[in-house]
C-alpha cells in the first residue's frame, strides 16, 4: 500500500530531523518507507501515514505511531528504512500539505 508519510527523529545531535516519503509496505507492526532522508538503524521516531479515503471511510485516515528503525537500505539513488511501529488511527479532514495532497489525491473519475 502506497501512502504519504511524514516522520521525525532525534539522531543524537540535539536537533529534531524531519523527513517525508512514501510507504512501500504497511503492516500492523511496522512500515517500510522510501525517502530521501532515512534515519539510522536504532533511531527512535514518530511517524504519520495518511491513507486515502475509501467507500467505507470518506475522510483521510492518519496512522500515527512511535517506533524504532530496524533496517535501512540504499539502492542506487533510492533510500528507505523499515521501522517497528505501534500505530494508532485517527480520522482527519485537516488541511494537507502540497506534498501530502499530491500523494493522496484520488484519480479523477
Amino acid at each position: 500500500m502506497t501512502a504519504a508519510v511524514t516522520f521525525c527523529w532525534h539522531p543524537g545531535d540535539g536537533v529534531l530531523h524531519e523527513g517525508r516519503g512514501a510507504s512501500l509496505d504497511i503492516s500492523s507492526g511496522g512500515v517500510f518507507v522510501v525517502t530521501d532522508s532515512a534515519p539510522r538503524v536504532g533511531a527512535q521516531l514518530e511517524i504519520d501515514i495518511y491513507l486515502r479515503p475509501t467507500d467505507q471511510e470518506p475522510n483521510f485516515v492518519r496512522l500515527h505511531g512511535e517506533g524504532r528503525v530496524v533496517r535501512a537500505e540504499k539502492k542506487g539513488s533510492q533510500m528507505g528504512f523499515a521501522a517497528e511501529v505501534l500505530f494508532r488511527s485517527e480520522g482527519t479532514d485537516s488541511p494537507l500539505t502540497e506534498f501530502e495532497r499530491a500523494k493522496l489525491q484520488r484519480p479523477q473519475e
